[in-house]
């Protein structure tokens, strides 16, 4: 509430201001893609089998940028993968049937 910053994920206090967040905001299901990443080789801690594509995406009426995954079309031919994907795109969330309480209830990001 000091510095008036919409924080996604939620966190337990500002890092900027140190401050408690102690109020809840619903924000926008709907933002736009900052800078993403295309994966096609597996690694420790992955967040899901290859290949994937990871997003910085900051959703609208949010002051910080969060790491999630993109998805919704064929991710297994790169050269078509850069022809959807673009910095600067609207993006929408896709949610998991499957609930549970944690960011990876929203499934990944489509673009608009």
């Amino acid at each position: 509430t000091k510095c008036d910053r919409v924080l996604v994920p939620a966190r337990s206090f500002c890092p900027r201001c140190f401050v408690d967040a102690e109020e809840w905001v619903e924000v926008s299901q709907v933002g736009t893609l900052i800078a993403w990443c295309y994966t096609n080789y597996k690694y420790f801690g992955m967040p899901t089998e290859p290949p994937f594509n990871g997003s910085l995406i900051r959703l609208n009426g949010t002051d910080v940028n969060f790491l999630h995954l993109m998805g919704g079309f064929d991710l297994n031919n790169f050269d078509e993968v850069k022809k959807i994907v673009k910095s600067g795109m609207k993006v929408e969330a896709v949610w998991s049937d499957d609930r549970k309480g944690h960011i990876m209830d929203i499934k990944y990001f489509r673009p608009l």
